[in-house]
């Protein structure tokens, strides 16, 4: 009997020691800044988290996070490209920290964004004359300020060498007649558009010459 109950024990004992330690999840990563953020896309970052050795990714329409559009990437480092996404539009993304691709941890804070605006695109000039021409571009949706800068050098210019006078000037429509300009000389122009502080990237650069 008391062999028995000793083999007993010994084999649970045996057993018990061959069960492996849980795994507890890591700690949730830190969420920082998007960067890199234009119409189209944007980079997500984050801190990492001792011993996770995966991420997860979540990006959402919503706070809540009830209109994903990517959930749960799996990624290693601290940044991730996220690209085919919408001008002017609000994001906001989530981390997770794993091992081993389980074990997650709890959500990191939640960062947010909005995506720069579609850049204009320019169109050949109009109406030129010696001293001037009309400066066209296609509109772009939603917006209805633009900022026209003209200058002597093809763009990207250097910005001390734009017209003092058409460094970025707001215009409220998809033309505008550059004046004040010299005679049969060549001029480029290219156009932002913009809403509030959301200011797009140059549009395509056209160039102008003016009549003798």
């Amino acid at each position: 009997m008391n062999k028995i109950l000793f083999l007993t024990i010994a084999v649970g004992l045996l057993a018990c020691g061959n069960d492996p330690e849980p795994i507890s999840p890591p700690a949730s990563p830190v969420a920082l800044d998007a960067t890199e953020t234009v119409n189209d896309s944007f980079t997500a970052n984050w801190e990492g988290s001792i011993g996770a050795d995966g991420y997860e990714l979540d990006v959402a329409l919503t706070v809540d996070f009830d209109s994903v559009i990517t959930g749960g990437l799996n990624l290693t480092g601290g940044s991730t490209q996220i690209t085919d996404l919408t001008g002017n539009t609000e994001y906001f993304y989530r981390v997770r920290a794993t091992i081993n691709g389980v074990n997650a941890s709890e959500n990191s804070n939640i960062i947010s964004l909005i995506t720069a605006l579609d850049a204009p695109i320019a169109l050949l000039p109009s109406g030129g004359t010696p001293t001037g021409f009309t400066a066209n571009w296609r509109s772009v949706l939603d917006v209805t300020d633009y900022l026209l800068y003209v200058s002597l050098e093809d763009f990207p210019a250097q910005p001390a060498n734009n017209l003092p006078n058409f460094d970025g000037i707001t215009v409220a429509d998809t033309s505008y007649v550059v004046t004040g300009l010299t005679a049969a000389t060549t001029y480029y122009y290219v156009v932002k558009a913009k809403i509030g502080e959301n200011v797009s990237e140059e549009s395509n650069s056209i160039k102008a010459l003016t009549k003798n």
